[in-house]
């Protein structure tokens, strides 16, 4: 249960001997936040410490590994489920992910733009393999037996790392699994034609708490139709609340119209139906910058849902170039247009405009 205007998340999730355990964030709830399956849902780790938030969180040779968060600092622990221990080889250490190998187990830690990757064979001691000078590590992941790691830095820019070598493609396991069809409803004329009256009206009138906003709009994206993806296209054109709203206690500033369409662009990308117009991709970001650097900004939120909705036409693609490398905006959009662009054109330029201009 959360309290009336918190926020409780699930953000990170792990299975082991058939139970599911889930790592909770919630800053103003007190208890262990980590959980686990039960016969009547879930409950908390016996022995699990008080804290904020536990993440990340691996299963990994009969045990969950997780990083708790509490008013004393950070903690790495493991549990089996029923009795808890300290990693005591990286106490003090400012863990931010874990990943499972055949044979080992792996962490970055990190502080201050530096940090290092670690690797054990037992889940307790831990060695460093690698140090970031110049970067801090805040993701690893194991492909074909080898780390890989992604940096916030060098510089202004994103890196990632990993062996000089790529492993054999025949070594990945990694399987696509489509989400259950239970999940997507059916839609007649008249249900959609509701669940679009509940939004416009949520729309025109939308204020703090975003409850009702989020309910209409959930349930559309919760259909998976294409007459639901093609009706919040036609939303997104035009039409929107003028005026300005406050996030995040008051925070952040923002536009009521960039509010909803960022909402209604991601929801027709969760959806994978419809079309966003290419011309917002061109709008100028115009976000001040915040410490909790959220920016519900049109063009961000384009980059992404046109490479979740395999958009290429030639106006989308056109539109993404033509943004490289905008003085103006923040070094980090460069990025998402790149993601974009190689996710729909499979060209790996990466990082060098000249070469997109070029093959373009």
């Amino acid at each position: 249960p959360t309290p009336d205007r918190r926020v409780s998340r699930i953000t990170t999730m792990a299975a082991l001997d058939g139970k599911v355990f889930a790592g909770l964030r919630a800053r103003k709830e007190d208890g262990p936040k980590l959980l686990q399956q039960t016969t009547d849902g879930f409950e908390p780790v016996p022995g699990w410490p008080d804290g904020r938030a536990v993440s990340p969180l691996i299963a990994w040779r009969g045990y969950i590994y997780a990083v708790t968060v509490g008013d004393d600092g950070v903690e790495t622990l493991r549990t089996d489920g029923r009795t808890v221990e300290p990693i005591d080889g990286i106490a003090g250490e400012m863990v931010h992910d874990l990943a499972a190998g055949p044979d080992a187990l792996w962490l970055v830690t990190g502080e201050d733009g530096a940090g290092a990757l670690w690797r054990s064979t037992d889940g307790r001691d831990f060695r460093i393999v690698h140090r970031f000078e110049d970067a801090l590590p805040i993701d690893v992941l194991i492909h074909g037996g080898a780390p890989y790691v992604g940096t916030i830095g060098p510089g202004e820019q994103g890196a990632l790392w990993g062996p000089e070598t790529a492993p054999d493609a025949e070594q990945s396991d990694t399987v696509a699994t489509a989400f259950p069809s239970a999940l997507r409803s059916s839609l007649d004329g008249s249900d959609l034609t509701a669940m679009l009256e509940a939004l416009d009206g949520a729309i025109a009138e939308i204020a703090e708490p975003f409850d009702r906003f989020g309910d209409a709009l959930g349930r559309l994206i919760a259909t998976g139709q294409p007459s639901a993806g093609r009706a919040l296209s036609e939303r997104v054109k035009g039409g929107l609340p003028e005026g300005k709203m406050h996030m995040f206690g008051g925070t952040i500033e923002i536009r009521r119209d960039d509010f909803v369409r960022w909402h209604l662009i991601a929801a027709i990308a969760a959806i994978g139906h419809g079309h966003i117009p290419p011309e917002l991709i061109a709008r100028p970001f115009h976000s001040e910058p915040n410490r909790a650097e959220k920016y519900l900004d049109a063009a961000v939120a384009t980059a992404w849902a046109v490479g979740r909705l395999g958009q290429k036409d030639e106006a989308t693609l056109a539109a993404l170039i033509d943004r490289l490398g905008r003085t103006e905006d923040p070094p980090w959009l460069n990025g998402d247009l790149i993601g974009a662009l190689t996710a729909l054109t499979g060209q790996r330029f990466g990082h060098d405009i000249a070469a997109w201009r070029a093959w373009w």
